[in-house]
């Protein structure tokens, strides 16, 4: 739990995390759901509620993206800037969709949703 909360402040900035340090938050919280994987299952969803945020930022910018195309009513060339920044939130959500992929992360998602009634 020591090594969670060091990890929490590390990520509290406010800014999009880069591409470098989502990908070690993936190996962390793979390694961590593994490390956990006969403890209780809220240790697990703590490691994942740690992860998954991480990347909340990367996923409002998607967001903002999508809507902001929408307006423009898709007007932009393929090679524009807005395929740029799509491309690169692309890249950084990746690992997220990488994690999930995993058995440990898998079977920690279904108890985080069993857990809650879903």
């Amino acid at each position: 739990k020591e090594r969670m909360k060091r990890h929490a402040h590390a990520c509290a900035g406010g800014e999009r995390p880069t591409l470098r340090r989502l990908r070690y938050l993936v190996k962390w919280g793979h390694w961590q759901l593994l490390e956990y994987e006969e403890a209780s299952a809220e240790l697990r969803e703590a490691v994942l509620d740690e992860v998954v945020r991480a990347f909340s930022p990367w996923v409002q910018r998607a967001y903002l993206l999508n809507a902001k195309e929408g307006a423009r009513g898709h007007g932009k060339s393929p090679g524009g800037s807005s395929s740029v920044a799509i491309r690169e939130v692309i890249q950084h959500l990746a690992p997220l969709c990488l994690l999930l992929q995993r058995r440990a992360a898998l079977k920690a998602v279904e108890e985080a949703a069993e857990a809650v009634g879903v």
